[in-house]
This record gives C-alpha cells, structure tokens and sequence, in this order.
C-alpha cells in the first residue's frame, strides 16, 4: 500500500521534517498543516530543507542519509532500493548506487 499522507510516516521521519522547517523559520501553525497534509505536498521542500523521500511506495520515509542512483532516484536503505531495483547487485554498490548525506541548499 502506498503511504501518502505524512501522518502514515514514522515519527522520526515527521521529526526530521519539523526540525528542517523550524530551522527555516516555518510558522509552527504551517508546520503543523504540512504534518497532516500529503507528503507530495512537503516534496517540494526536499532540496532547501535537505531531505529526500524514500521511492519505495510503501515506505516514503523522509530522511537525510541514504542512498542515491546514477538515476536520481533515492532510498532511505539498501532494502527499499533492492525492493524497488530489482537486477542490484552487490558489485552496484559504489558504482551505481551511492551512499549519501544531503544538506539543506543540496
């Protein structure tokens, strides 16, 4: 089932959100409509804040340590990316999938 309400997400991934949009001087009360609204609408945030969301449809976790593809895409961990990338194989690791950290402005 595929997660789209930030609700459905883990609580370390709402704090990390609220973290991010505290130290980008967010309003509490906007804050709080972006935890109950749908994640696409906090995607938009992703590069300024320094977060990715995971791509697997059933996680979409928000996080800022994680893996990233020669394709762009990004997973909060090897499991998700290997659920949704079928044919990696241990050699990609380093190759074309990435371990990564993101900053705000990244």
């Amino acid at each position: 089932m595929m997660k789209t309400k930030v609700s459905e997400l883990t609580f370390n991934s709402r704090a990390l959100f609220e973290h991010q949009a505290i130290l980008f001087n967010l309003k509490q009360d906007q804050i709080d409509e972006y935890l109950t609204g749908n994640i696409q609408e906090i995607a938009d945030f992703n590069i300024e804040f320094g977060f990715r969301i995971c791509e697997n449809p059933e996680c979409r976790e928000i996080f800022n340590e994680g893996f990233l593809t020669e394709d762009s895409d990004t997973f909060c961990s090897t499991a998700c990316a290997e659920k949704i990338i079928y044919n990696i194989e241990e050699d990609d690791y380093g190759t074309y999938i990435f371990y990564t950290e993101w900053e705000p402005g990244s």
